[in-house]
């Protein structure tokens, strides 16, 4: 059950409260049929019914700011309030499907990140131990061509 004393003050129709509920999807399709019953919201209405509806493909947030903007000031009734709060929905729902995308990427990278950093870590670990036995080798190698050079003069 939709507050109407929200959208009506002191007998005056808050039509950008209205529209804006609508906009952000604090008002659902069944909440704007329950205002359409209540005459001083009709009574409201103004503007032509005839609009033109564009395809769903180029539905975005400035379109949605569009039909704000002009359902606010140019045409107000149930059937464009209704075509706005479709477009709001869709909106929002790409919107929120957009932001779980994004989250999804993030703990991939992050994954991906830390995976490295296990990797370096590992190979820096490896290195040490090859570094350490190829000191020891060297030290070796030096020592035999030092017998090696003592024997051939001596």
């Amino acid at each position: 059950m939709i507050d109407i004393n929200r959208y009506i003050v002191n007998g005056l129709v808050k039509r950008d409260r209205i529209v804006s509920d609508i906009k952000r999807g604090r008002i659902s399709k069944n909440e704007i049929i329950e205002l359409d019953q209540h005459k001083e919201i009709k009574a409201a209405y103004f503007g032509n019914t005839n609009f033109e509806k564009i395809d769903r493909d180029l539905w975005n947030e400035s379109y949605l700011d569009e039909l704000s903007l002009a359902a606010v000031s140019e045409t107000f009734c149930g059937e464009y309030l209704l075509y706005l709060n479709e477009v709001a929905q869709y909106v929002i729902a790409k919107d929120k499907k957009r932001e779980h995308n994004n989250k999804i990427l993030k703990e991939i990278l992050v994954g991906i990140f830390v995976v490295l950093i296990i990797l370096a870590i590992v190979l820096i670990v490896s290195a040490k131990k090859e570094t350490v036995n190829y000191s020891v080798t060297k030290f070796e190698l030096t020592k035999n061509m030092c017998f090696y050079f003592v024997k051939k003069l001596g």
